[in-house]
This record gives C-alpha cells, structure tokens and sequence, in this order.
C-alpha cells in the first residue's frame, strides 16, 4: 500500500513539474532550481519511512538521580 502512495506522490511532483518547467524555457537557472527541487522531493517520498525507530541520544544514556549534599 505504501508503495502504491509512493508512486501516485511522485507522479502527482511530476504532473505538476513538467509544465512549469516548459513554461521556463529562457531562465536556464530556474529550470536548475526546478529540477533539483524534483529531485529532493521524490528522494524524500521514497526515504520516507513511519515505522523506523528514530533512537535519540539521550535516549541511550541512563537517568542518574544525583544526591544533594546537605
């Protein structure tokens, strides 16, 4: 299922892509930002994982109750 979501979301960056970037036919450096933008978008749509367990740092150190001298 996630798969599927996958492809529909990347098709949909395409859909929406391709005619701004026919609409920017003299601005070469626009059709860079355009593409690159593309680029990081479909990474990020296939890197995406829910499930991952993401371990914080501070996660792996124990809680230590220090003694307060009186």
């Amino acid at each position: 299922m996630r798969t599927l979501v996958k492809i529909v979301l990347t098709v949909v960056a395409l859909i929406v892509t391709i005619p701004i970037f026919a609409v920017t036919k003299e601005i070469p450096i626009l059709k860079l930002a355009i593409v690159a933008g593309l680029v990081a978008g479909v990474t990020a749509i296939w890197k995406y994982n829910p499930d991952k367990k993401i371990t914080n740092k501070s996660e792996n150190i124990t809680n230590h109750q220090l003694d307060k001298r009186q």
